[in-house]
């Protein structure tokens, strides 16, 4: 413990004493709140940001009479283990929801050289993150 300590202390020397360790853009429909897009800052990733603004935002939602909070974003093979988002699935699941499923998302592709480059890159992108750990 005294050696996270230690690392968290260098880490917020570098930082400062305010480092915004993560957040979530919501939207709220009806009697629903979405979840939309959430991220971390990976260096204090075991402070479990993700956690405390999912569970304040779940408090906001029962507190003021929302039906659902919904945190989308699993794909289609969610209970996989070997599913490259299977730890976004179980994250989600220890919450004690439960899985919705919808028609999916589809590419409506207008351009096959402009799709084709798109591809091209993603895929460079996700060698290079699996390489170098980034965002990990």
């Amino acid at each position: 413990l005294l050696e996270k300590i230690s690392i968290y202390e260098k880490n917020m020397e570098k930082d400062g004493e305010v480092v915004p360790l993560g957040g979530i853009i919501y939207m709220i429909h009806g009697k629903e709140v979405l979840s939309l897009f959430g991220g971390a800052y990976s260096k204090y990733m075991e402070l479990l940001s993700p956690y405390t603004t999912n569970y304040e935002m779940i408090k906001y939602a029962v507190e003021n009479g929302y039906e659902k909070y919904n945190f989308y974003g699993i794909d289609g093979h969610y209970d996989d283990k070997k599913s490259e988002l299977y730890g976004l699935y179980d994250f989600k699941r220890g919450f004690g929801g439960v899985v919705e499923e919808y028609i999916g998302e589809f590419n409506l592709v207008l351009s096959k050289p402009l799709y084709l480059a798109y591809e091209v890159a993603l895929r460079i992108y996700k060698g290079m993150k699996k390489r170098w750990n980034l965002g990990n």
